[in-house]
């Protein structure tokens, strides 16, 4: 076959091409150059946590799986893991937006009660989020991974399945995590994954304070508690003391409603009766 044949064969499809060519060189040429570029800078690292090199990408990522774990209500179940919970549920999800006051005041009080070697300026700077919430969480998640904390994805389901109908109003696991795959088309296994990080890194931050140095005072305070001891004294009283000795004794009748009142009492158990 000729060349020429050729052409006139595949005219339509050289047409084609021709256009889309056109098009890239004449309207898309821009498009594409921002696209390359984009691509390059969502790549592009903007941090270095312990030799590792934190991308856009990362914290893209990061990012949408913080609102994965909001979808799931983990921002709340933390909250009622404890002080630790709580901070970490600042941290994550307040979004530098600051917390209510009545649950600050109740933070600075649990310190206070406990007397942690918390101050008001550290809480106050959970607030501060010097970096964007996803970087806390990527660095978070990964240094977890390290300490070798994982957890199994059906016990992590076993926690939502029972914290679930008290963070939705009653809604069952099915109903919220099937919402979430219908909806935002996120397969079961990921959104437990990524729930079992978050759990992970509340494990890790236990560990991790469980095992800190205490301070001067609370030292005190524990050495106190486990000295501490009550001095005991008594007098015995003898009973015939406070006898009438010319009341006449008791009847049988007495003696059983005397026994019917207290027999269900055992000996040396005092009871306000």
């Amino acid at each position: 076959m000729s060349l020429v044949k050729w052409f006139r064969k595949n005219n339509t499809k050289i047409m084609a091409v021709v256009v889309i060519v056109l098009m890239i060189g004449f309207i898309g040429g821009s498009a594409l150059t921002y696209l390359l570029r984009g691509r390059g800078a969502m790549g592009s690292t903007v941090a270095t946590v312990a030799g590792k090199k934190i991308t856009n990408s990362d914290l893209l990522q990061a990012r949408q799986e913080l609102e994965l774990l909001r979808m799931v209500g983990a921002d709340e179940l933390l909250r009622a893991q404890g002080l630790q919970g709580v901070f970490l549920a600042e941290l994550l999800f307040s979004g530098g937006r600051g917390s209510a006051p009545s649950l600050i005041g109740q933070i600075r009080q649990a310190v206070r009660r406990n007397m942690y070697a918390i101050s008001d300026k550290q809480i106050d700077d959970i607030y501060k989020h010097t970096l964007p919430p996803s970087a806390y969480w990527y660095c978070l998640k990964n240094e977890a991974a390290r300490a070798g904390i994982g957890i199994r994805n059906s016990e992590v389901g076993s926690i939502l399945g029972r914290s679930i109908p008290q963070l939705f109003n009653g809604q069952t696991y099915s109903q919220v995590i099937g919402s979430i795959i219908n909806k935002q088309r996120i397969p079961e296994n990921q959104i437990l994954a990524t729930t079992g990080q978050l759990l992970s890194v509340l494990q890790y931050c236990q560990i991790t304070c469980s095992t800190g140095g205490l301070t001067r005072r609370q030292v005190q305070n524990e050495v106190a508690i486990d000295q501490e001891s009550l001095d005991i004294g008594y007098m015995p009283f003898d009973a015939n003391t406070f006898v009438d000795p010319n009341a006449p004794a008791p009847s049988e009748e007495q003696l059983a409603q005397q026994f019917d009142k207290y027999r269900n009492f055992l000996a040396g158990i005092v009871t306000d009766e």
